[in-house]
């Protein structure tokens, strides 16, 4: 064998018992330990193999609003949602993008993978209720 071909099939050996590691071995959130021995890495599944929740928020037509003013409003939209959902919601890598159709509409996608635990409906509301600021005075 050449030298070349030896450290290719070296290289191919190495890649495919990291990716075993990687996918095979017992995960730490499991329990499971082979020999003391956790491992730190997991695939991460995504909305088609973990469930979860996909919601397309459309904004309301019936109400005649400037284009300018529409998306301005879903662009400080998926700002908030982005910052109340990465801010404990216990989602791994939630998609939230701006769609737009073929008439120049735009609307929010919101995909979030592993949402299964609780009431959905109740965790997409709170999602998207308005803030509530209050001063109470304690003395």
């Amino acid at each position: 064998m050449r030298r070349g071909t030896l450290l290719l099939l070296l290289c191919i050996v190495l890649l495919a018992v990291g990716a075993a590691f990687v996918d095979f071995w017992p995960h730490s959130d499991t329990g499971n330990t082979w020999h003391g021995i956790n491992n730190p890495y997991s695939v991460r599944l995504g909305l088609d193999l973990q469930g979860g929740v996909s919601v397309l928020l459309v904004p309301d037509p019936a109400k005649h609003y400037t284009k300018a003013d529409v998306d301005n409003a879903i662009d400080s939209t998926v700002q908030q949602i982005t910052k109340r959902v990465n801010g404990g919601l216990g989602v791994n890598e939630p998609n939230i993008r701006t769609l737009t159709d073929s008439k120049g509409n735009q609307s929010i996608a919101l995909e979030l993978p592993g949402l299964n635990s609780g009431n959905q409906d109740q965790q997409i509301r709170s999602i998207l209720r308005p803030g509530n600021l209050e001063f109470w005075d304690t003395g």
